[in-house]
C-alpha cells in the first residue's frame, strides 16, 4: 500500500498512464494532484511534511561503494539517514516501508546495505569487523559478515544470536572470522529483518589477532563437542 512518502513515484505513474491516452500532464501538475489525493492543499504542503518524515531516499542517498539485497528489498528504505551524525560519522539507516512482506518470507523478510571485494590480501589471516549499531521498534537489526571460496561459503556470522532489537540505542558489534587460503571474496554488511528500523555506523575493518577466537553466527551457537544421546534414553 502506498503512502505520501510514495508521492513522486505516484505522481511518475500517474504522467505515464495519461500519456499512454495521449493526456498530457507536467510533472509538477501530476504532483499537484497526488497532493490532493492524500488531503493536501498543494504539493508544498506535502513536500514539507515529507521533508520532515522521510529523511532517506533509497535512490539519491545510496552510500558510494554500498549495494543492496536481501529477499524483500522492496520493503525497505536504504541510504543515508541525513538527519542522524554518530560520533562525528554519518549513519546509514534501513527503514520497513509500507509495501507488505511476501507471503513466502513472512516475517522472515530482510534488506541489507552490503560490500563485497576481494579475499586475496586476507588470505590465512583473521578478519576484525566492527561498527554502531542502533535499533528502533525493530524485530531484529544485525551486522553479518561472510566469506566466499571458489563453490561457495566458507565462514559466516550474523551475529543471530547477538542481534539488537526494539528500541536499543548505539551498541557496538563486532565480528571476526579466519580468512582461509582459497577465500575468494569478503562478504559485508548490516540489515533489519521484519518490521522496524536500524542504523549502522562507524564501519571499520582490521586485521585481527591470530590466537584471536572467532566469533559465532547463525547455526553456530550450542555446537557439542561429540556426538551424545543417538538413542535418546536421556
Amino acid at each position: 500500500m502506498r503512502s505520501y512518502l510514495d508521492a513522486k513515484l505516484m505522481a511518475k505513474t500517474l504522467r505515464d498512464a495519461l500519456a499512454q491516452k495521449n493526456i498530457s500532464l507536467s510533472h509538477s501538475e501530476t504532483l499537484e494532484i497526488i497532493a490532493q489525493q492524500f488531503g493536501f492543499a498543494d504539493w508544498n504542503i506535502l513536500a514539507a511534511k515529507i521533508n520532515t518524515t522521510n529523511t532517506v531516499s533509497p535512490e539519491t542517498d545510496l552510500p558510494a561503494g554500498w549495494t543492496i539485497w536481501g529477499n524483500a528489498v522492496q520493503c525497505y528504505d536504504m541510504g543515508i539517514d541525513s538527519a542522524l551524525i554518530h560520533k562525528g560519522q554519518k549513519a546509514a539507516i534501513i527503514r520497513r516501508n509500507n509495501e507488505p512482506l511476501p507471503s513466502e518470507v513472512g516475517q522472515g523478510g530482510f534488506g541489507t546495505l552490503m560490500q563485497t571485494f576481494s579475499a586475496l590480501d586476507w588470505r590465512n589471516k583473521k578478519i576484525e569487523l566492527r561498527a554502531d549499531l542502533k535499533s528502533e521498534a525493530a524485530d531484529a537489526v544485525q551486522m553479518w559478515m561472510r566469506i566466499d571460496g571458489p563453490v561457495g561459503l566458507l565462514r559466516f556470522d550474523n551475529m543471530d544470536f547477538r542481534r539488537i532489537k526494539g528500541n536499543q540505542d548505539w551498541t557496538p558489534a563486532r565480528i571476526v572470522l579466519a580468512i582461509p587460503d582459497n577465500a575468494v571474496t569478503v562478504n559485508f554488511g548490516f540489515f533489519v529483518m521484519g518490521d522496524g528500523t536500524g542504523w549502522a555506523s562507524g564501519f571499520s575493518i582490521n586485521e585481527a589477532n591470530t590466537n584471536e577466537p572467532e566469533t559465532t553466527g547463525m547455526g553456530y551457537e550450542g555446537i557439542l563437542a561429540k556426538p551424545q544421546n543417538l538413542d535418546f534414553a536421556n
